[in-house]
């Protein structure tokens, strides 16, 4: 599976989505809202070569997103939830679920600490 990472421009970098497994992992959905979806307002995207490129017009700032991303941010334009997501990455790529959960919190957190999702 290729990992997916956002890159913004002008902001620190969102991690991975499918981070390295750590001796301290724990499920961490226990704060996570019940389904997200991308922010209506402000945000463009387009692909560009495999990857997409969002742009935040509200805060001047633009990320690359790849590999599993591309697939968790397309699912996101409509509203979803943590286990959708997950589904999602154990169908299209080979990964245990652990490594999934993993992945798609870190990528959720990563969008909403941008600013990118909504409830």
């Amino acid at each position: 599976m290729t990992q997916a990472r956002v890159e913004p421009t002008r902001t620190r970098a969102i991690a991975d989505p499918v981070p390295p497994p750590r001796e301290d992992d724990h499920d961490i959905a226990a704060d996570a809202p019940l389904a997200v979806r991308l922010r209506s307002a402000g945000l463009s995207y387009r692909e560009v070569g495999g990857e997409l490129v969002v742009l935040d017009f509200d805060g001047s700032q633009y990320f690359t997103i790849h590999g599993s991303g591309v697939l968790l941010f397309e699912m996101l334009k409509e509203q979803r939830t943590r286990e959708e997501l997950v589904a999602a990455l154990l169908a299209r790529f080979d990964v245990d679920e652990m490594t999934a959960r993993r992945g798609v919190d870190s990528f959720l957190a990563d969008l909403t600490g941008a600013g990118l999702l909504s409830t």
